[in-house]
């Protein structure tokens, strides 16, 4: 499938292969969590693991197998608070299962300062309803 496609009957992952449709066979955007690039199309998951990977590439030779954890873990939080900043900083823990103090020490470091309270209040509030 082209990468400049704008709607299509079915999208499949470049990486994992996981494909999406609507029941109906209609044709459908670009599901929302997923990427267009470049180098093809990439759902969620792997976008993620993209990100760990990129910072892997660039981890000096000879550096410990922790060292290497550390820096896969941070460069998937940083992804994860950079894909939305209006996240509240527990909404991003979970989707990463981190701490939420771990996600606001990213926002830290990126110098993006908090997310909205209200925005994350009347997004928990709109999902009870």
């Amino acid at each position: 499938m082209s990468a400049t496609l704008e709607t299509a009957k079915k999208w499949s992952c470049d990486r994992c292969q996981v494909s999406v449709s609507q029941m109906t066979g209609e044709q459908t955007g670009l599901p929302g969590n997923w990427s267009s690039t470049k180098d093809g199309q990439y759902c969620l998951i792997c976008r993620r693991e993209r990100a760990g990977e990129a910072a892997l590439e660039t981890a000096p030779e000879g550096i410990s197998h922790h060292d290497r954890a550390q820096l896969r873990r941070s460069a998937v939080l940083e992804f994860e608070v950079t894909r939305d900043p209006e996240r509240s900083n527990a909404e991003i823990a979970r989707a990463c299962r981190a701490t939420a103090p771990a996600i606001a020490e990213v926002r830290k470091r990126l110098g993006l300062g908090e997310a909205d309270p209200a925005w994350s209040t009347r997004a928990k509030s709109s999902k009870r309803r």
